[in-house]
């Protein structure tokens, strides 16, 4: 189940960054379809994630050693550990840099999208916006424009969420898997998986 929810993360994070990145130069057709597809995924995705990070929060303050008499325990502050917890800190880094991104891209598509919402065309008026109080008439070129704005806010909404649910299900399938010891963890920190089994 966790390398299926990764995989299928990890196609729709590919497929997302095509197309805000084509976004950038045309529209593209055929993007609808890609949505219908990645929604059951964007959902199943979620729904886990929001669970396993739940629980990481939960298991860190029953770990955590109290930092003063009243019993308060320091939080996740790191986004990396609280969202990939058992990945290696590049792999992590490079997730939350790729999410951000996504976010990049959806400011950028600003200007074009708040021209107006797609309305067809019409006789004298192949191509037309629709406004907050009026349609107007638009080029073809300023068509395209918003059109590609649109997909490019879709598409980086889910470049954000494809990466963290991919990286939240690898996260959980070292942790089942015992190989969620990173490399660069320092010992004794409370939120490194332990190594129950030893060298020897």
């Amino acid at each position: 189940m966790l390398w299926a929810l990764a995989i299928a993360a990890g196609i729709g994070t590919v497929a997302a960054v095509i197309v805000t990145v084509t976004t950038y130069v045309a529209a593209l057709a055929g993007t609808s379809y890609l949505l219908v597809a990645a929604l059951p995924v964007l959902i199943v995705g979620q729904i886990y994630s929001y669970r396993a990070i739940r629980a990481r929060r939960v298991e860190e303050r029953r770990t955590m050693v109290p930092i003063n008499m009243q019993g308060r325990v320091r939080p996740l502050r790191d986004p990396r550990r609280l969202f990939f917890g058992d990945l290696r800190r590049d792999v992590a880094t490079t997730l939350i840099v790729l999410a951000g991104l996504g976010i990049v891209a959806v400011l950028t598509a600003y200007p074009a999208v708040s021209k107006g919402g797609l309305d067809g065309g019409g006789p004298g008026c192949p191509y037309r916006l629709r406004t907050r109080t009026d349609t107007v008439c638009v080029t073809a070129a300023e068509y395209d424009q918003v059109r590609a704005g649109q997909q490019r806010v879709v598409a980086g909404i889910l470049v954000g969420f494809f990466s963290v649910h991919m990286g939240v299900a690898l996260s959980g399938v070292l942790r089942r898997d015992g190989l969620g010891r990173r490399p660069d963890d320092e010992p004794g920190d409370p939120a490194a998986p332990v190594d129950l089994q030893g060298d020897g």
